[in-house]
């Protein structure tokens, strides 16, 4: 069974960030993280912020950790993010200055080129919610 389905949603107090899983194959380890944005069955992010914050995100992300990221991947319950890195030096600490970071990174311009689905975009909410579990973590 996925771990994520073991956990009482219910005492699950949002923002945070939670190692949800941890992969070994030879010797490499990859470690799965859980940011949680809201609290779950209490509210959820709307699709075009949800979008917007996977932008942002994973250009902070991906800025911080390079090489080592993995992905980064809106949870379908619409409460956070699931971020993969392979095992690297001070994760939390790193984690934490990529969501500080995506408050003020700079993506291109949604457009039909560069984008999926570039009109479902909210990039000021996502800048607030970021905001928001930034100032949480500290």
């Amino acid at each position: 069974m996925i771990k994520s389905f073991k956990i009482d949603h219910t005492k699950l107090v949002a923002p945070y960030i939670r190692l949800a899983d941890t992969y070994t194959k030879k010797d490499i380890m990859v470690k799965k993280y859980d940011i949680r944005v809201v609290t779950p069955n209490t509210t959820y992010i709307d699709d075009k912020t949800m979008h917007s914050m996977e932008h942002l995100l994973a250009t902070a992300f991906k800025n911080e950790f390079k090489d080592d990221m993995i992905d980064l991947s809106p949870m379908g319950c619409k409460t956070g993010f699931y971020f993969s890195v392979f095992n690297t030096k001070d994760i939390d600490t790193r984690i934490k200055k990529a969501i500080k970071n995506a408050e003020k990174v700079k993506i291109p311009k949604p457009t039909k080129k560069n984008c999926g689905s570039y009109l479902l975009h909210n990039v000021e909410g996502a800048r607030c919610f970021i905001k928001r579990i930034s100032e949480s973590l500290q």
